[in-house]
Parts: C-alpha cells; sequence; structure tokens
C-alpha cells in the first residue's frame, strides 16, 4: 500500500481554504508521482507532530488577503472625516474596532486612521464582520477611494480583508 504525505502550514487566516490546498496537493501528488511506503510516512507523521508541538507560536503569514468587502464609510460628516480627509491617501492602512455597546447598530464596527475616527461600516455590511471579529478574527482595513468632491456619504470607500 502505498501513502503520500502532505505538509501544510496551519494558519487560522488559511482554514477556509483546507480542503481545496488538499485536493490541489494531492493533484500534484499524483501527477509528479510523490509517494512514499508505509514506514517513511509515519515517520512522516511523526516528525511533523513534533514540529507542530515545537513551533506552536509561529504561523505563516498569508499568500495573498481576501477582500470582504468594500463599503463606503457611514457617518463620515458627523465625526471627524472631513477634518482629515486631506490627510488620507489611497492604500492608506486604517484601524477596524468594534462597538459592541453602540445604542443604534449592536453590531457597529468603528473605522479609524491613526487613532481618529472616521465613522463605521454600514449597517448592511457590518453583521458578518462584527461576528467575525467577536470570534476573533484580525480584520484589515485600507483606503480604496477618495472622493473629495462627491457626497460626504461618498466620500471615502475602504477596502475591508483578512
Amino acid at each position: 500500500m502505498r501513502c503520500f504525505l502532505i505538509f501544510y502550514k496551519r494558519n487560522a487566516k488559511d482554514q477556509l481554504n483546507f480542503t481545496k490546498t488538499v485536493v490541489a496537493l494531492y493533484n500534484i501528488a499524483v501527477q509528479k508521482s510523490i509517494f512514499m511506503d508505509r514506514g517513511s510516512f509515519l515517520k512522516g507523521i511523526a516528525l511533523s507532530g513534533a514540529l507542530v508541538m515545537l513551533g506552536n507560536d509561529i504561523q505563516a503569514e498569508p499568500v495573498k488577503k481576501t477582500v470582504l468587502c468594500s463599503p463606503y464609510i457611514a457617518g463620515f460628516k458627523y465625526n471627524n472625516g472631513e477634518e482629515v480627509q486631506d490627510f488620507l491617501g489611497k492604500g492608506q492602512k486604517l484601524e477596524l474596532r468594534r462597538e459592541s455597546k453602540n445604542g443604534f447598530d449592536r453590531y457597529a464596527v468603528e473605522v479609524l486612521a491613526d487613532g481618529v475616527k472616521l465613522g463605521y461600516l454600514p449597517r448592511g455590511d457590518n453583521k458578518m464582520l462584527a461576528r467575525m471579529m467577536d470570534q476573533g478574527i484580525d480584520l484589515k482595513a485600507m483606503v480604496y477611494k477618495i472622493a473629495p468632491k462627491e457626497d460626504y456619504y461618498r466620500r471615502v470607500r475602504v477596502e475591508v480583508y483578512f
């Protein structure tokens, strides 16, 4: 009986694609005949288990970002957005902070630039993102588009990804 061994770096952000990765690696192994006997397989399993125990804190960087949505910032006019819009640049990293005790929206997610509140993610886009943040998933955001002459609700568009 022949077995093959898959070495896969675990990353919490990459778990959704695990099945696709396993299938792709299997297809590559079949095409290139990368198989081994049972003894080599068991040695590989023991070695990889030891490496997992030793390198528990090591996490691989994601190969590419997964964009979840690209909404405009809500409440830009009512927060400090207009004061700092001239200092924002396309591609600038933004901070997302969960505001679970918001009286108007229990799934509120604040958008900040260098600690200055720009507004919120829109209500239609924030429920899934808020739940992901509540589960400990580190979401990131960046400025996707700036249009200073547009209406206040279409001035800054962000890209939310992980």
